[in-house]
């Protein structure tokens, strides 16, 4: 014979039960962080239900999916992303929502042209005008052309035969049912695929290998497809070199390119605003990228029984001056020339600068802070620092060590500030990887019960006096207190016939003593617990 009742009076719910010859009592708070006043037993404990202000879980401390809390707001605000941009519906503790590639904004609202349409962000394909596109490793953002420079063009016009292009698919397999020819009529490439596998078209050798010159440049060429499956997609294109790979689409995922239609395409090699490439890199990456560029793919057939034609491909490439006189010149391409300190044809380059190891083999600015000295090692193609500005980890002084933050860690690879202590009240562990953002300097893994952008604050149901302090626990009464939380002084708020720091101390003991009375339990005059269920007799 068993009898049982689950009661709750307030913030206190109270087990009654009565087992055999004995009958036995406990009080146990529903812990809901002040957000329901109902709980319910399972198999974990009690289990907070109805929970307001669009929280969820165990004990109402986590906000609903689609929002998010600021600061100690009392309910989640909504996180707003916008359906069209966002990843998903859910966002961060500031409300910033995932966006798709090529949309910005907090709510994934924006694209680089202005506000996101119905249909996303459109990519352009049109060769941009603007000005000040240079690569200057951080230090200038103006650039002229070097005397004794030209542009020629690395070119393929089939006029009298593939010159070196090859199909295979993105593998680099060619299945049996790809047919793949030069026509000399209509001087360009034709592939025919009966496989549902894409197969693109390789780049020959001579198009790859170091293509830093070519940088900013447009990489163009004409394309016809035929038949079949025509929707472009995300990798249309593909750049491969140094273990890096960047793709781009040929027009909008949802569209269908023209059928029997030549379109011309053009590629802006760089990773400006705006740049189709994805994922987007630093300016850093994409050079090392071009630096030993390693292939070159066009996507010439989109699926089963597929049928694509290629002609007119140009890849622009400044040339170096070809007198020796000029060699020492320092522009690395024709937008560069101002970067370099480029009067050394031979010797050492002057303080900050170091000798870059292909041609023209010109005296170049180091990438370190400060107007830092470096050096490059035998056999290394990266400079490295000859010492390390306070904070940083790398020869390169391109990485805030932990517990520091600073202008070194934008992402871009390019160090233009000094790092600085990260502001966390000495409430993070230097020695955990990941306890403070290397670019912002927000602290990410706070300790002492600490929490917020500098653990400044303390977590619920701890205290501090002063920021640098460790927080304590409240440690406030179970029966006396409202709420486990306390103010800056441990002071918890009592309820009624309660006193004392913690709220340990009552008025009236014998008020708020339980006594036995079968089938409930009294623990306060004026609301006592009732009967919620009765199993047995």
């Amino acid at each position: 014979m068993r009898t049982s009742w689950i009661s709750v009076c307030g913030l206190l719910a109270a087990v009654c039960a009565v087992q055999a010859t004995h009958t036995f009592y406990s009080t146990v708070r529903c812990d809901c962080n002040g957000r329901s006043r109902y709980c319910l037993r399972d198999a974990g404990g009690l289990h907070c239900v109805d929970c307001q202000g669009h929280f969820e879980g165990r004990h109402c401390e986590r906000c609903k999916n689609g929002f998010h809390q600021q600061g100690e707001l009392p309910s989640c605000t909504p996180c707003r992303c916008n359906p069209t941009g966002a990843v998903s519906t859910t966002c961060d503790s500031r409300g910033r929502c995932s966006c798709k590639d090529g949309v910005t904004g907090d709510k994934c609202d924006r694209c680089p042209d202005g506000p996101i349409g119905a249909t996303g962000c459109k990519q352009s394909r049109q060769p941009r005008q603007d000005s000040g596109n240079c690569f200057c490793y951080g230090h200038s953002s103006r650039c002229s052309a070097k005397t004794g420079y030209s542009v020629h063009n690395i070119t393929s016009t089939f006029a009298s035969g593939p010159d070196g292009w090859r199909a295979a698919t993105a593998r680099g397999d060619t299945p049996p049912d790809v047919h793949f020819r030069w026509s000399p009529k209509h001087q360009d490439l034709e592939v025919i695929s009966k496989s549902s596998l894409p197969v693109y078209l390789y780049a020959p050798a001579r198009y790859l290998g170091n293509r830093l010159l070519s940088y900013g440049q447009n990489f163009s060429f004409s394309l016809r497809l035929d038949r079949g499956v025509r929707h472009p997609s995300i990798s249309d294109v593909i750049l491969e070199g140094n273990g890096l790979k960047v793709t781009a689409s040929l027009g909008e995922l949802r569209s269908i390119v023209p059928c029997g239609q030549k379109v011309h395409y053009s590629f802006r090699l760089d990773e400006q605003p705006g740049s189709p490439w994805r994922p987007q890199i630093s300016s850093a990456q994409f050079h090392s990228l071009l630096q030993n560029l390693t292939a070159i793919k066009i996507k010439v057939t989109f699926g089963e029984n597929g049928r694509g034609y290629l002609n007119n491909v140009r890849l622009p490439e400044p040339s170096a001056p070809a007198s020796p006189a000029a060699a020492g010149g320092g522009a690395a391409t024709l937008l560069t020339g101002d970067c370099y300190s480029g009067d050394q044809s031979s010797g050492d380059c002057s303080a900050g600068c170091y000798r870059d190891p292909w041609p023209p083999r010109a005296c170049v600015k180091c990438p370190c802070p400060e107007e830092m000295s470096c050096s490059l090692a035998a056999g290394s193609l990266d400079p490295r620092c000859d010492r390390y500005p306070a904070g940083t980890t790398t020869g390169d002084c391109n990485v805030c060590q932990e517990g520091f933050y600073g202008g070194a860690a934008r992402g871009d690879g390019v160090s233009t500030q000094t790092c600085r202590p990260c502001q966390c009240n000495g409430h993070i562990d230097v020695g955990v990887a990941g306890s403070c953002d290397r670019g912002s300097g927000e602290c990410l893994k706070c300790v002492n019960n600490t929490k917020g952008p500098s653990c400044e604050s303390c977590l619920r149901g701890f205290y501090h006096s002063r920021a640098t302090d460790a927080c304590k626990a409240c440690d406030c009464s179970v029966l006396g207190s409202e709420s486990g939380q306390c103010d800056d002084a441990g002071r918890c708020r009592c309820r009624p016939g309660f006193e004392g720091l913690t709220c340990q101390r009552s008025n009236c003991p014998a008020c708020f003593t339980p006594h036995q009375k079968k089938g409930t339990r009294h623990l306060l005059p004026s609301v006592p617990c009732l009967p919620s269920s009765r199993q047995g007799q």
